[in-house]
């Protein structure tokens, strides 16, 4: 039988996934290859094709027209965003408006699909939401089928739902992968409404082998299933992978069942899997670990252990508020350490996901204690002679530095100066971005890295420095020498600059009852959760990381407070960022004191916290 007239229509001839999915081979754009099959199915009877391939995945019109001339197989070309994290960087900043204009002028210039559009796993972004929406619009204005990607055959009724409400024809929709599902009332409902589905991946066992088991563990000469670093990491991104049923070491089991949707079964020795699947033995099923987290972390160290320093303790206040970097400068003795040490008192407790987070990163680097779940914000005190390496990780085999485990706590960098010059400056893509890349010959590694950076320093190498009471015995190139260190752009990535004096008798001897690490918490969390409710939509959790853009959208000032912000913008020559930072800690000082309402007092704290560097480093 020979077949006329078949046109293809999901396919594509080009196409680049290997940026969001960080692996190479997910990159087609053998040109030769493509053609020799195109020759092949031209002859039997193919002459359309309909390229999904769109903007951020590879869309070479210039290359379809090659493939055109040669093969005389006519490519459709299409319009549109593919799914997160695919899309290009401009999506999650344009508008709907935005993003439906590229596609009208795209149609304009000859595409007559807008697709493939999707969405992710059981998951729905913004970005992708926003997508749908811009793809509405140009639909309507056009008549253009939408072609959409359903991720392993998931959401295809949210899809459904969503057309409907916007009032599309139904006809002009075809929801794709459908093949990949096994919600059978999703496809029928689909169908029922009048949509078109395709059935495209039929066969792809890639995604839906037979068998989901997976069997982890390093074996010993005499048949021992021992342990190795970063299980929980690794069985996460296999579950991901659809893989829902795992033998593990046993001494790992603590570690990994608090992976909820799949099946643990722990194993001492290769006999016990060998007899187990050949009948002999049934191996007990782990039990899904209950994860508390209500319970108040119980700590040996309390703010009330310190006397006096009021401006330094509501300093630390407003950085566990914010989130905020924080430096402070200061004698020996003053308290610096002492302080710090008990910031991690103060700071909200760790979600499920923030603790699922530390556990991954704790787990590749082997520091897991008892193999259990990480509940506490890490705090890490690297020594000052510690190496960049040490601090940013690395080795042959990429592990997380300082800066890793101390994800979602305290980075203490005490006698900061004396860090060498190069360790100091590989902290500021950390700093700045909430992650450390590590890259090899053949690879890259991305680790959290998302942490408030307290740094302590004295004046000056001998610490008396401005001093009313001892004297300094260090000279002017010394002490510049000793500070320049510290350079501007590290300076800039600090929110917080605070000057500590000594620690006055009177406070020292004072039988005054202090506040407590508790109640200084509970105003810690009240801000943090006016954060989190402001910032539900954007990708962000505390001030500290507001983007430029989301800066100017969300701390508002009124004339009277843009006078006074350029007046010091000017008096003490802010950068760019130093600019910004204001704004930020201007938004937590309110925050802390329950104000939408920025008012002058708010921005003039800020202002004081940045005022220090005009002092020792201008």
């Amino acid at each position: 039988m020979k077949y006329q007239n078949i046109t293809y229509s999901h396919e594509h001839p080009r196409i680049d996934l290997s940026t969001g999915k960080n692996d190479p081979d997910c990159l087609l754009n053998g040109y030769l290859d493509c053609i020799d099959e195109l020759k092949d199915i031209h002859k039997k009877g193919v002459i359309r094709w309909v390229d999904c391939s769109n903007h951020g995945i590879g869309v070479d019109w210039e290359n379809n027209k090659k493939i055109f001339d040669e093969v005389g197989i006519e490519i459709i070309n299409s319009t549109g965003f593919y799914k997160s994290p695919f899309m290009p960087d401009y999506v999650s900043t344009a508008s709907v408006e935005e993003l439906a204009q590229i596609m009208l002028e795209d149609i304009a210039k000859g595409a007559k699909v807008i697709g493939e559009i999707g969405t992710s796993k059981n998951e729905w972004t913004k970005d992708e939401h926003k997508v749908f929406e811009a793809a509405i619009i140009a639909q309507k204005r056009t008549n253009t089928v939408i072609i959409t990607h359903t991720t392993l055959g998931t959401l295809i009724k949210e899809q459904v739902d969503f057309f409907l409400e916007k009032g599309i024809n139904p006809k002009k929709v075809i929801i794709s992968h459908v093949a990949l599902s096994n919600d059978l009332d999703a496809i029928r409902y689909a169908l029922k409404n009048g949509f078109n589905v395709a059935f495209d991946t039929i066969g792809k066992t890639k995604y839906l082998p037979d068998e989901k088991t997976v069997f982890l563990g390093e074996l010993s000469l005499d048949g021992r299933v021992i342990t190795f670093d970063g299980a929980l990491p690794m069985i996460i991104s296999l579950k991901e992978l659809g893989f829902k049923k795992f033998f593990i070491p046993n001494a790992i089991k603590n570690e990994v069942n608090i992976v909820q949707g799949i099946e643990i079964y722990p194993i001492s020795h290769l006999k016990e899997l060998v007899d187990c699947l050949n009948g002999v033995i049934e191996i007990k099923k782990e039990e899904i670990a209950k994860v508390n987290l209500d319970e108040e972390i119980k700590y040996d160290i309390d703010f009330s252990d310190i006397k006096g320093q009021e401006n330094l303790k509501r300093a630390m206040e407003i950085s566990a508020a914010g989130g905020h970097n924080l430096l402070m400068v200061g004698p020996p003795g003053s308290g610096k350490t002492m302080i710090a040490k008990r910031l991690p008192t103060i700071l909200p407790k760790l979600t499920f996901d923030e603790c699922i987070e530390c556990t991954k990163i704790y787990s590749i680097a082997g520091k897991l204690k008892n193999n259990k779940l990480v509940t506490q914000r890490p705090f890490r005190s690297p020594h000052h002679t510690s190496s960049p390496i040490s601090l940013v990780g690395g080795g042959k085999i990429p592990k997380p530095g300082e800066v890793s485990l101390a994800h979602n706590g305290v980075l203490f960098l005490d006698e900061f100066p004396e860090f060498s010059k190069q360790a100091i400056e590989v902290l500021r893509q950390p700093m700045e971005d909430g992650k450390v890349t590590i890259s090899r010959a053949n690879s890259s590694i991305t680790y959290y890295s998302n942490f408030v950076t307290i740094c302590a320093l004295n004046p000056c190498p001998c610490g008396n420095y401005g001093s009313q009471t001892e004297k300094c015995t260090c000279s002017q190139l010394q002490i510049q020498r000793y500070l320049s260190k510290i350079s501007g752009p590290i300076l800039d990535r600090i929110d917080i600059q605070v000057e500590v004096e000594p620690v006055k008798y009177d406070d020292l001897s004072s039988k005054e009852v202090l506040e407590t690490s508790f109640e200084i918490r509970k105003r810690v969390e009240k801000a943090r959760k006016i954060q989190l409710e402001r910032y539900k939509n954007e990708k962000i959790y505390n001030n500290a990381n507001l983007s430029a853009r989301q800066i100017k959208k969300y701390i508002i000032l009124d004339e009277k407070l843009e006078k006074i912000i350029e007046f010091a913008f000017k008096k003490f020559k802010f950068s760019a960022r130093s600019f910004n930072k204001i704004l930020k800690l201007t938004r937590t000082i309110a925050d802390l004191d329950g104000s939408e309402e920025i008012k002058e007092e708010h921005l003039l704290e800020a202002i004081r916290y940045r005022s220090l560097s005009n002092k020792y480093w201008s």
